[in-house]
C-alpha cells in the first residue's frame, strides 16, 4: 500500500485525490493494527505548516516529524490555525505540507519564504510544533488518530477518525478566493506535499490558475523607447514602464516596473503587445492583447517628440519639421509610438514566478540569481536609508539620444557612447555628444544595427559609412578615406566583417566589426573586396591606417588580429599558396594555414601550416619541423604568455602509419610524451569534462598534461608524475606560477595540491587562489553536507554553500565565504570568524543580459570588505555592509558597487523604485530614471576620487561623474 501511495504522488498533484488516498491508506493501516498486530506506528515524515494569507502576511512553523498520513496533516493544520487565533488574533485557515526527504521539505519551505519576501510579504516564524499544544486537533475526547494506542475498539477509531478525516480533507480545500491569494508558485498549497525532487515544481493546476486569474488585467504603460514599424521588423522589443500598480492574478506588478513591448504583424496589420515584465528582479513572461492609446497619449507623445527635438538641437541638428507633429498610432498599417506615449494592455496570462527560480539549494550551491535562505539571525544593526546631499562635484555630460543596444554601442571601458541618429534625411553617428559627418548610411550598412568599433579605453573609434557609390572609413568620427566603390558599374565593392572567431581558444559572442582596432587605438584595419571592370575575379585589399595593400585573390578575414600593435592576417596569392602577412609583408607560402592563435596577453601568435611534407607549427614567424600526416594531424594548439607552444600530434607508427598511431605531446617543438589524455577545461562540480591536452602556467615556464600509466591516468605537472586515477579533472596553476593542483577522480574527487592528496569529496568546485603565496581554497560536498577547504583545512559541515562568495583578500592574508550552518541560519565567515546574516544578496544589473558583480568583495588594500543582505526584521530592506557595519539600507537592488583604487571611498548605484541614485561615502546624489546597463564597466571609479556611470533621463544618455576632489 505504501508503494502505491508513493507512485500515486509522482503521477498526480491533485489536492482532493491525494487527500482521499492517504485517508484510505491510513484507515486500513490502523484497522490492521487492531487486528492483533500491535499499536499502529505510521512512518514519520518531516512536515511544516503555513497559514493562508492574512493581508500580506504569512505565518510559518518550523519542521516537525509526524506520521506520513493525511489525518495528522489536517489535525496539525487545525491546531496551527487555533494557535494563530489564540496568540496572534489571526482568523485564517492553514495547511501543512510534508516530504519524506527532510532536505526537500526544507527547500520547499525556504523557496516559498524567499518568493514571498521578494513580493514584500511579511513572514512570521512562530516556532509552533504539535508538541506545543495539548492535542493535534485541539480535541481532548480521543487519543491520536494516527496511533492504535488508547482506543477501545475499531468502531470507536473509525467513528472518531474516519469521519473526522473525511471532513478535514474536504474542509481543508482552499476556496477560490484563497487560491487567488496564494503567493506566486503557491497555487494548490498543501497539494504538492510529497515530491522527492530537490526542487518542488509548481503544479499544472496552479500554473493554469495563475494564468487564468491574470487574464483581463489592464496594465498601464508609458513607452521609454520609440517604436516605428516602418524601421523595425516583427519581433523587435522596446522598453516601457508601468505607470500604475496592478494585480495580475497571483503576481503583483508594482508601478515603475520595466516591461518589454514587442512588435507583431498579421493580416490585420501591425500591433504592439507585452512580452515580459520585471518584478522584484525577476523576468516574468506575459502576453497581452494589442496596445491601445489612452486619451492623453497623443499630447504626451507630441510633448515627448518636442523634447527629443530640443535635445537633438543641442547637438547642432536642424529640427525635423515632421517630428513635432508626429501622431501616435498603435495599430494598423504602421505603428508609431514615440517615447512618453501612454498605452493600455489587457493581459492574457502571467507565468508563475516560481519558474524564474532555478534550484537555489537543489545541489547545495545557491544559484547566483536567487537569494539564499531569507532568514532570521544576528546581523549588523540596521543603517538609516541614505540621506544627505552628495558633497562631491557632479558633472553631467550629454552623450546622445537614448536608444537600445544594437542601435547604440558602448566602449569596453564603459565610458563612451555611440548612437545612430538622423540629420534630416541623412544618417549620422553621435559619439560622446559630438555628431559625425552626414551619410546615406552611417555604421549601419546592414540596415538593422550599429557597427562602431572602439579601442579598449574608448578614446578611439572606427566605422564604415556609405555616401553615394563610395564606402568611407570614419576614424574618431571624422571622415578618413574612401575604401572602395560601393556600386558603380562595372565596379562593385564591399567591406568585410573582420575577426568573427576567437583567437584565444575560447568562443567569442561578438560577430566582429568592419573595422579592426588595436587595443591602444593607434592602428586600424579595413578589408575590401572588389570586382574589377574586367570581371576576371574578386580582388581583396587590406587598408592598414589608410595604406592599401597589394591585391590578393582571397584574404581570410577569420584569421586576422593585432598582436600588440602588429597586424597579422592570412591571404592567398595568385599561385594559390597561403601566407601569413605581417603588416604588409607576406611570409612563406603553404598549401593551407589554420588555427591562428594569440597568447592571452596578445604578445605572441602561432598557427598550423600544411604542405605536402606534413604539418608545421609556426610561432612568431618561426617554423618548427614538419610532422607527418596521420589521423587529425596537428591539433590542440596552445600558446603560453612567453611564446612557448604546445600541441598534439597524431603520430603515425610504422611505414605510412600501418602500425597505427599515438597521440604525442609536443612542447617547444620537441616530443615530450605519448598516450596523452584530455583533462577538464572548467571548474566543474564533477570535474569530468575532458577538453584540453596541455596547460601552461601564467608565466609560461611550467606546463601540465595527463597521460595513460599503469593502472589508469596520471597528471604530469612540471615533469612530476602523479599516482594513477580513473581520470584527471580540473587542473590549475597559482597566479605566481609557483604552485599547482589537479583533481584526481577515483570513485571520489581528490584535490591534489603540490603533490599532496587531500580528503576526497563527492563533488568539488569553486577553486580560488590567493594573489600571492599560493593559498588555495575550494568547496567540497560530501554525504554530510558542504565544506569549505582553505589551505587544506576543512571547515565544519554546512547545509548550503553560497555561490561565488569564496575569495581571498588582495594581500592574500584573509579569506571569506558565506554559508548556511543549518536551515534558517547563515553566516559570513572571515578567517574562521562567523557573522550571522539572513543571506548574502545578489549584486547584478536589472536588465537582460544581466551583469553580475562579486557578492562579497574587497578594497584594493584589503582593509575593507563589503556585501549586502536582506534585513532580518521583516521590512524587506537590503543592507549594505562594510567591515561589519551597515552603511545604508534600501528596498531595491544594488548595481556597480566599487571601492576607489586607493580604498578610501565606496560607491554603488541603487534602485529606489522610481529610478537610480548614487550612494557615495554615505551621501546620495540626485536620482536618474534609468541606467545604460551596457557592460560591467558602465559604473566604476576611474581613479582615486572620480566615480562615473552612464545614466538615462529625458530620452538622452549622460555620462555622470562625481568628483570627490584629489584632496579627499
Amino acid at each position: 500500500m505504501g508503494i502505491l501511495a508513493a507512485v500515486f504522488f509522482q503521477v498526480t498533484r491533485h489536492f482532493n485525490l491525494q487527500k482521499s488516498l492517504l485517508l484510505l491508506l491510513c484507515v486500513s493501516c490502523a484497522m490492521a493494527a487492531f487486528a492483533g498486530e500491535g499499536s499502529y506506528k505510521p512512518p514519520m515524515t518531516p512536515y511544516y505548516c503555513t497559514s493562508n494569507p492574512a493581508p500580506k502576511t504569512r505565518y510559518y512553523t518550523g519542521l516537525f516529524d509526524a506520521p506520513a498520513s493525511a489525518p495528522i496533516e489536517n489535525q496539525n493544520a487545525k491546531a496551527f490555525q487555533q494557535f494563530l487565533s489564540t496568540k496572534y488574533g489571526v482568523n485564517a485557515s492553514a495547511s501543512c505540507l510534508g516530504n519524506t526527504d527532510k532536505n526537500a521539505a526544507q527547500h520547499q519551505m525556504q523557496q516559498q519564504i524567499t518568493q514571498l519576501k521578494s513580493f514584500k510579504w511579511k513572514i512570521v516564524e512562530t516556532g509552533w510544533s504539535p508538541s506545543s499544544t495539548q492535542t493535534a486537533a485541539g480535541d481532548t475526547s480521543h487519543p491520536d488518530c494516527n496511533s492504535g494506542d488508547g482506543w477501545k475498539s475499531v468502531a470507536e477509531y473509525k467513528a472518531a477518525c474516519e469521519n473526522q478525516s473525511q471532513s478535514s480533507a474536504s474542509s481543508n480545500q482552499p476556496s477560490s478566493n484563497q487560491a487567488a491569494e496564494n503567493s506566486p508558485g503557491q497555487a494548490g498549497v498543501g497539494a504538492t506535499a510529497n515530491s522527492n525532487s530537490a526542487m518542488a515544481q509548481p503544479s499544472a493546476v496552479g500554473a493554469q490558475a495563475a494564468a487564468a486569474s491574470a487574464a483581463g488585467t489592464t496594465l498601464a504603460v508609458r513607452m521609454m523607447e520609440p517604436i516605428d514599424s516602418a524601421k523595425d521588423g516583427p519581433g523587435h522589443q522596446y522598453r516601457g514602464v508601468v505607470t500604475k500598480a496592478a494585480s495580475a492574478g497571483s503576481v503583483m506588478i508594482p508601478a515603475n516596473s520595466l516591461v518589454a513591448v514587442v512588435l507583431a504583424k498579421d493580416q490585420a496589420g501591425w500591433s504592439a503587445h507585452l512580452n515580459s515584465v520585471i518584478v522584484n528582479r525577476q523576468l516574468i513572461p506575459i502576453s497581452s492583447g494589442p496596445a491601445k492609446l489612452t486619451s492623453s497619449a497623443q499630447s504626451m507623445a507630441t510633448g515627448a517628440m518636442n523634447s527629443v527635438s530640443s535635445t537633438l538641437s543641442n547637438f547642432g541638428f536642424h529640427k525635423n519639421k515632421q517630428a513635432s507633429s508626429v501622431e501616435a498610432v498603435a495599430t494598423g498599417n504602421r505603428v508609431v509610438l514615440p517615447p512618453g506615449t501612454q498605452l493600455q494592455f489587457v493581459l492574457n496570462s502571467a507565468a508563475p514566478v516560481v519558474a524564474a527560480y532555478p534550484g537555489a539549494m537543489g545541489n547545495g550551491i545557491s544559484n547566483a540569481s536567487t537569494p539564499n535562505a531569507t532568514v532570521a539571525g544576528a546581523s549588523p544593526a540596521s543603517a538609516p536609508a541614505p540621506v544627505g546631499n552628495l558633497t562631491a562635484k557632479v558633472t553631467e555630460t550629454l552623450l546622445g539620444p537614448s536608444k537600445p543596444l544594437g542601435q547604440s554601442a558602448v566602449s569596453p571601458d564603459g565610458g563612451h557612447y555611440a548612437v545612430l541618429s538622423m540629420h534630416g534625411s541623412r544618417e549620422i553617428v553621435i559619439i560622446d555628444g559630438v555628431p559625425g559627418p552626414d551619410f546615406d548610411h552611417a555604421a549601419n550598412l546592414n540596415g538593422t544595427s550599429i557597427d562602431v568599433a572602439f579601442s579598449q579605453d574608448g578614446k578611439h573609434s572606427c566605422y564604415i559609412a556609405q555616401r553615394g557609390d563610395q564606402l568611407v572609413e570614419v576614424r574618431d568620427n571624422k571622415e578618413a578615406f574612401v575604401v572602395t566603390t560601393y556600386y558603380k558599374p562595372p565596379i562593385a565593392g564591399n567591406v568585410s566583417i573582420l575577426a568573427p572567431v576567437s583567437l584565444h581558444g575560447t568562443p567569442v559572442s561578438n560577430p566582429g566589426h568592419q573595422c579592426l582596432v588595436s587595443d591602444s587605438g593607434a592602428h586600424m584595419a579595413v578589408v575590401s573586396s572588389e570586382v574589377p571592370p574586367s570581371g576576371s575575379g574578386t580582388v581583396w585589399h587590406l587598408f592598414l591606417d589608410g595604406v592599401k595593400s597589394l591585391g590578393f585573390p582571397i584574404i581570410d578575414v577569420n584569421q586576422m588580429a593585432f598582436v600588440g600593435e602588429k597586424l597579422v592576417y592570412v591571404a592567398q596569392t595568385t599561385d594559390q599558396k597561403w601566407h601569413m602577412v605581417v603588416n604588409a609583408t607576406p611570409g612563406p607560402g603553404y598549401d593551407k594555414i589554420s588555427s591562428l592563435l594569440l597568447s592571452h596577453n596578445d604578445a605572441h601568435y602561432a598557427f598550423i601550416a600544411q604542405n605536402s611534407g606534413g604539418h608545421v607549427v609556426v610561432v612568431d614567424g618561426v617554423a618548427g619541423p614538419p610532422r607527418a600526416h596521420g589521423g587529425n594531424g596537428v591539433h590542440d594548439l596552445t600558446l603560453a604568455s612567453n611564446g612557448r607552444c604546445g600541441y598534439i600530434w597524431d603520430k603515425p607508427l610504422g611505414l605510412n602509419g600501418h602500425d597505427g598511431m599515438v597521440q604525442a605531446l609536443v612542447v617547444d617543438q620537441k616530443e615530450i610524451a605519448d598516450q596523452i589524455q584530455g583533462f577538464a577545461t572548467e571548474d566543474t562540480s564533477l570535474s569530468l569534462n575532458s577538453g584540453i591536452s596541455i596547460l601552461f602556467s601564467p608565466d609560461g615556464k611550467k606546463f601540465a598534461y595527463a597521460k595513460k600509466v599503469a593502472g589508469g591516468i596520471a597528471s604530469v605537472i612540471d615533469g612530476k608524475v602523479s599516482r594513477a586515477y580513473d581520470s584527471i579533472g580540473y587542473t590549475g596553476f597559482s597566479p605566481d606560477s609557483a604552485h599547482a593542483f589537479f583533481v584526481g577522480v577515483r570513485q571520489q574527487n581528490f584535490v591534489v595540491v603540490d603533490g599532496q592528496e587531500l580528503e576526497g569529496f563527492n563533488r568539488v568546485n569553486g577553486f580560488v587562489w590567493s594573489n600571492q603565496g599560493g593559498r588555495l581554497a575550494f568547496v567540497g560536498w560530501a554525504q554530510d553536507g558542504w565544506h569549505f577547504v582553505v589551505d587544506g583545512k576543512k571547515s565544519p559541515r554546512y547545509y548550503a554553500a553560497m555561490n561565488k562568495t569564496l575569495s581571498f583578500s588582495p594581500d592574500s592574508k584573509h579569506w571569506v565565504y558565506a554559508a548556511c550552518t543549518q536551515y534558517m541560519k547563515c553566516a559570513v565567515v572571515v578567517d574562521g570568524n562567523e557573522t550571522a546574516v539572513p543571506d548574502v544578496s545578489e549584486l547584478s544589473t536589472r536588465s537582460q543580459p544581466r551583469y553580475s558583480f562579486p557578492p562579497i568583495f574587497w578594497s584594493a588594500d584589503s582593509s575593507r570588505m563589503a556585501y549586502a543582505h536582506t534585513n532580518a526584521d521583516g521590512t524587506n530592506n537590503t543592507l549594505f555592509v562594510i567591515n561589519g557595519q551597515a552603511v545604508m539600507h534600501n528596498t531595491g537592488l544594488y548595481e556597480y558597487p566599487d571601492f576607489s583604487p586607493d580604498s578610501k571611498h565606496f560607491a554603488t548605484l541603487y534602485w529606489t523604485g522610481h529610478g537610480y541614485a548614487l550612494f557615495l561615502d554615505g551621501k546620495t546624489g540626485a536620482p536618474f530614471p534609468d541606467l545604460l546597463e551596457a557592460n560591467r564597466n558602465v559604473g566604476r571609479f576611474q581613479n582615486s576620487h572620480e566615480y562615473r556611470f552612464l545614466g538615462i533621463k529625458n530620452g538622452s544618455v549622460y555620462r555622470v561623474t562625481a568628483d570627490l576632489g584629489s584632496a579627499n
